[in-house]
């Protein structure tokens, strides 16, 4: 039960990582392409509609493809942060890819980041076992 408690606790921390980041990198992106939006003082507000958005979009990532992408990891004793890393920047790239297709780049850009940061997050609250930690294992699992 403390094990299910971590790993939902672990996803929603996810989820708030995924939106703080994909929020900054997509205003940040914004801002580059339209200068109006950083002097009228509308990033502010972008960051919290958009924090909220990809939130709600990285809940539900998350608990379908971080839950499934941990269990792929754990059984092939990849349970290092690089391992982590490249897995969340992989689904958030999907995600990006699902909802924004390969035209818009910040949509894309901001879910590839912000799918590397939730998977970052999951991994510092859930902490797989390091058991499985062997010397033949490429230097991911450091």
């Amino acid at each position: 039960m403390r094990r299910l408690a971590i790993m939902v606790f672990g996803c929603l921390a996810a989820s708030v990582a995924a939106g703080l980041v994909g929020a900054a990198v997509f205003v940040s992106l914004v801002q580059m392409q339209d200068p109006t939006v950083r002097e009228g003082g509308e990033w502010l507000g972008l960051m919290m509609v958009f924090g909220l958005i990809i939130s709600t979009y990285g809940v539900i990532s998350s608990f379908t493809l971080g839950l499934l992408a941990h269990a792929l990891l754990t059984r092939l004793h990849w349970t290092g942060w690089l391992s982590y890393m490249f897995v969340g920047l992989v689904a958030g790239a999907l995600v990006g890819l699902l909802f924004g297709g390969a035209r818009e780049f910040a949509i894309f850009g901001a879910a590839a980041g912000a799918g590397m940061a939730g998977a970052l997050a999951f991994r510092a609250i859930v902490r797989p076992r390091r058991q499985f930690v062997t010397a033949d294992a490429g230097g991911l699992n450091r």
